[in-house]
């Protein structure tokens, strides 16, 4: 039997302006779905308790008389915590509308499933990136009324499945790929596209062999090392109770002498550039696991320098969302 897709639910919210410190919500919509079937809907107005800037009524068509009697949030967030649980949280730039609900106490823990940055990846030539544009591209009908929170949380969970399904169609070593960016772990697609992966290889029956994506082809091409005794290098450093690999003494030397040349050659993103002089996350990581597992098979100390040590933290950039399309 063919298991079924996860429960997840798309959202967006209304609001009077894009910073979450200053201004306040409007309005709410989240449908709660499960691949292409809708298991529920929640709406609703939300007193905002101030005047509503004219460029917002415009845009929004929400009106001062529309939210006469309209609940203030306290009264619905009990409710909408209820519902939201702890899913996946979809929508389009989900960071901005998910950080005035955690100002008020909510999806602290929710992971995030972005639809502006998926698209980015998935249609990397678009000229625009907004929800609308990102529909038409992939031939979903946009219905009237956009920038009303129900209109377009239903046209981010089309876009969010139609995305879905561009990525289920990727072949292994692409999303190998993409599981394995050197990217913040606080940006929310890094775990959305290991979670994919993780799922591929148990449907294809592939759970728990060695992740070796091109990315770590290259890098035991750059070792000059089987890429399977690279894989079980970084292994290591999880699972210290795995069987030996027994390497040739006089391969250390060489290999250990290559790690410096690969420092130079690691692909790094802007947000874990570190300071000058020290070492690349990604860098460290393989230095750190290689020498472990080469000097620990060849009985020795490392010949000709120390590895580099890592430092004790790493700190991880915060992710900014874009502002909403």
């Amino acid at each position: 039997m063919a298991k079924k897709p996860p429960i997840r639910v798309a959202l967006d919210l209304e609001t009077t302006g894009l910073h979450a410190e200053q201004d306040t919500i409007l309005e709410i919509a989240a449908i709660k779905f499960q691949g292409d079937t809708v298991l529920n809907r929640f709406e609703t107005l939300v007193a905002p308790g101030r005047t509503i800037p004219y460029r917002v009524q415009r845009l929004t068509g929400i009106t001062p008389q529309q939210l006469v009697g309209a609940p203030p949030f306290e009264s619905i967030a009990g409710q909408l915590k209820l519902f939201l649980g702890d899913l996946p949280i979809v929508g389009h730039s989900i960071p901005f509308d998910v950080s005035f609900l955690r100002r008020r106490g909510l999806v602290r823990t929710n992971p995030l499933i972005d639809t502006f940055e998926l698209a980015t990846v998935l249609l990397p030539s678009l000229p625009s990136y907004n929800l609308g544009q990102v529909a038409q591209a992939l031939g979903i009908a946009v219905a009237p009324g956009r920038h009303r929170a129900m209109v377009d949380t239903i046209l981010a969970m089309q876009v969010f499945l139609a995305l879905h399904q561009r990525l289920e169609a990727v072949d292994m070593s692409l999303l190998k790929d993409l599981a394995s960016l050197d990217a913040p772990r606080s940006w929310p697609l890094l775990t959305f596209f290991r979670q994919e992966l993780y799922n591929r290889q148990e449907q294809d029956g592939l759970r728990g062999t060695p992740m070796r994506g091109s990315l770590g082809d290259r890098f035991a091409a750059q070792l000059g090392m089987d890429p399977r005794i690279l894989s079980f290098a970084i292994a290591r450093e999880s699972e210290p109770q795995s069987p030996q690999v027994t390497v040739a003494a006089d391969q250390s030397a060489a290999a250990l002498e290559t790690l410096e040349r690969v420092q130079t050659l690691t692909e790094v993103t802007p947000e874990r550039e570190e300071k000058p002089g020290s070492c690349q996350p990604a860098y460290l990581h393989i230095n750190k696991a290689t020498c472990h597992c080469l000097c620990q098979s060849a009985g020795s100390t490392p010949p000709v320098r120390e590895c580099a040590a890592a430092p004790a933290s790493i700190a991880q950039e915060p992710f900014a969302g874009s502002v909403p399309g």
